[in-house]
């Protein structure tokens, strides 16, 4: 595609692409044009009843895909799969553009099509992203304790790796207690350490219950 772009193509035709569309969106991401742009591919398949499509030429990237949604939606039950596809590609787009409330939206309508598990580990994992400040994101407590609470109520909180992102999210709450000057706040902070400590997260506990020990003999100090 890059080739035939660098050498002056305006449009790419693809016969009956419908099974790797997603594909296809996901690499307009990539394709740009020196200003930015998003690369240009009319994308046409036939379901067997007769042609169909989706034009991305002159809207964005998301517009595109809400056009394939909106083309899914008509088509039924058997589209499930790709429709939940192309809503998590949405959310994880207007995650990345920082509308986390437009991703939240495409994320529980994606579990919504039958995704909930692979939509759950995507929350979750935004939920990491702000617990640590991973990716070029600002540590944001709250948001982050906001959407772990969406990932429970997709996978259930007694899964493992939601109650270590769930240990995260208190340790560095602790962390921040320890900067107050309110002795209360700060033993408050040394009170969550212990609650990791004596959880069964096997990577923090350890490192909780030293931290907890630091902290109180900084207390007595």
């Amino acid at each position: 595609i890059l080739l035939l772009r660098d050498k002056g193509a305006y449009n790419i035709n693809f016969v009956t692409p419908t099974h790797f569309t997603l594909q296809i969106l996901e690499a307009l991401d990539a394709v740009k044009d020196r200003q930015g742009r998003p690369g240009s591919v009319r994308v046409r398949g036939d379901d067997g009843r007769g042609r169909v499509g989706c034009d991305g030429r002159k809207g964005t990237l998301p517009s595109f895909v809400k056009d394939l949604v909106a083309l899914t939606d008509e088509k039924g039950a058997e589209w499930n799969t790709k429709r939940a596809e192309a809503c998590l590609l949405l959310a994880k787009i207007s995650f990345s553009e920082g509308n986390d409330n437009e991703a939240l939206k495409w994320f529980k309508r994606a579990a919504s099509e039958g995704a909930g598990d692979k939509t759950g580990e995507s929350v979750l994992h935004v939920a990491d992203i702000y617990a640590q400040g991973l990716n070029g994101f600002a540590k944001d407590l709250p948001k982050a304790q906001s959407w772990l609470d969406a990932a429970k109520e997709l996978m259930g909180g007694e899964r493992a790796d939601v109650k270590h992102v769930q240990c995260l999210i208190s340790m560095e709450q602790a962390g921040a207690l320890r900067s107050s000057s309110d002795p209360g706040d700060r033993r408050r902070g040394i009170e969550i350490l212990l609650g990791v400590a004596f959880s069964k997260d096997e990577v923090l506990a350890e490192r909780a219950l030293f931290t907890a020990a630091e902290y109180g003999y900084s207390e007595k100090s």
